[in-house]
C-alpha cells in the first residue's frame, strides 16, 4: 500500500494511519511527502509499528519517502535510494523476487529530470518484475489537469508520457482493470498476466498496422466518390476516417518510438520511419556475428561460436582449465 500523506508530523496522522493499517493489513507500506526528517521522523517511524523500515528524509519541508515492511512475512533488500525514490527487491521463500519502487517526484522540472535518469539507470542495473507506485507529480496529457496550462506544462506532459511505457496504448487501462487480480500472489500472477498481455498486444494493439491499411483504403474510396459527386454524408465520413487515422498514426509512432529507445520526440514531426530504422540498427549492432580466436582467425560458424563462448565463460569461473582462459584474446565483431 502506498499513500501520499502530505505531512506525517501530527497525532491526527498517526491515528488515521493506524486505522488504515488495521483495515488493509498491508505487508509493505510506503508513505510519501512526509515533510519531516531526522530524529523527529525516526520517532514517528518507530511508532508506526513495522519490524522493517527504510526512509529518505524530506529536503527541508519538501518530499520524504518512508518504506515499511513485515520482516516475518517478506525479505526486503534495498537496491537503490534517491531523494525521489526508494527501489527495493522483495522476496518470499519459494517465490520469485520482484522489484518495487516507491516514488515521490519533485514538482520542479529540473529535479524531476534527475528522477527519470535515476530510474532509467535502475532499469539497466536490475532485472525481473518491477512495479513503480507513488506520486509522479505529472500527467500524461492536459485533459487530466484542472485549469489551463501553457507550453511548459504541455512539454512536461509529453516527457512523462514518453517515459511511461504503456500509457498511450489503445484500451490498455480497460484491459488491466478487467484482468488484474488483486487477491492473487503478485509474482505468480504477473507471470500469468504477462501471457495475457502478450496475447492482447498481438491481437488488439498490434492490429493498428492492419487498421491503418484499412483506413487508408476506405479514405481512398470515399475521396474517389467525392471526386465524382459532392455529398455531405461522404464529407462527414471522410472527416471521421481522418480522425481515426490520426489516432492510429499516433499509436504507431509511439510504438516505434518506444522500441527505438530514443530520448525525445521531435514536436510536430511524425518520425515513424526514423524510429523504425533506429530500432533495426540497434538490434543489428547488438547482434554478435563473429569472434576472433587467439591465432587471429575470425569464426562465423554458429556452432563454433557457441563453443567459444562456453569456453570463455568456463575459464572465468573455474581454475582447473587454464588453457581455456581466453579473456585477453577474444574479440567480438559488431557490424
Amino acid at each position: 500500500m502506498i499513500w501520499n500523506v502530505q505531512g506525517a508530523g501530527s497525532q491526527a496522522f498517526l491515528t488515521m494511519l493506524r486505522e488504515v493499517i488495521r483495515i488493509n493489513n498491508p505487508t509493505i507500506l510506503a508513505l510519501v511527502e512526509t515533510h519531516i526528517s531526522g530524529d523527529t521522523a525516526q520517532k514517528v517511524c518507530d511508532r508506526i509499528g513495522f519490524s522493517g523500515q527504510f526512509r529518505v528524509d524530506a529536503q527541508g519541508f519538501r518530499g520524504g519517502i518512508w518504506l515499511f515492511w513485515r520482516k516475518e512475512l517478506v525479505n526486503v533488500h534495498v537496491l537503490d535510494s534517491h531523494t525521489q525514490h526508494i527501489t527495493v527487491e522483495i522476496s518470499k521463500v519459494g517465490e520469485t523476487p520482484w522489484i518495487f519502487s516507491a516514488i515521490y517526484a519533485s514538482p520542479g522540472s529540473n529535479l524531476k529530470r534527475e528522477l527519470w535518469e535515476a530510474l532509467e539507470e535502475a532499469k539497466r542495473r536490475f532485472t525481473g518484475p518491477w512495479i513503480l507506485r507513488g506520486d509522479f507529480n505529472d500527467t500524461v496529457n492536459m485533459n487530466e489537469r484542472v485549469g489551463i496550462g501553457g507550453a511548459e506544462m504541455q512539454r512536461r506532459c509529453r516527457n512523462f508520457s514518453n517515459w511511461a511505457a504503456w500509457i498511450n496504448h489503445a484500451k490498455f487501462d480497460e484491459f488491466v482493470t478487467k484482468m488484474w487480480n488483486k487477491k492473487a500472489p503478485i509474482v505468480p500472477f504477473q507471470t500469468k498476466f504477462a501471457t495475457k498481455l502478450s496475447n492482447w498486444n498481438r491481437e488488439v494493439f498490434h492490429n493498428i498496422f492492419r487498421k491503418k491499411a484499412e483506413l487508408w483504403a476506405r479514405l481512398d474510396g470515399v475521396q474517389k466518390r467525392l471526386a465524382e459527386k459532392w455529398d455531405r454524408r461522404w464529407i462527414k465520413l471522410e472527416a471521421k476516417l481522418r480522425r481515426e487515422l490520426d489516432e492510429v498514426l499516433q499509436e504507431e509512432e509511439m510504438t516505434w518510438f518506444q522500441k527505438s529507445r530514443l530520448e525525445a520526440l521531435k514536436d510536430g514531426d511524425r518520425n515513424t520511419k526514423y524510429f523504425h530504422l533506429s530500432t533495426v540498427i540497434r538490434r543489428y549492432r547488438n547482434k554478435v556475428t563473429m569472434l576472433q580466436e587467439r591465432d587471429g582467425n575470425w569464426i562465423t560458424d554458429p556452432s563454433r561460436l557457441k563453443e567459444m563462448v562456453v569456453q570463455y565463460w568456463h575459464s572465468l569461473f573455474t581454475e582447473e582449465f587454464p588453457q581455456y582462459d581466453t579473456r585477453a584474446s577474444l574479440k567480438a565483431s559488431f557490424p
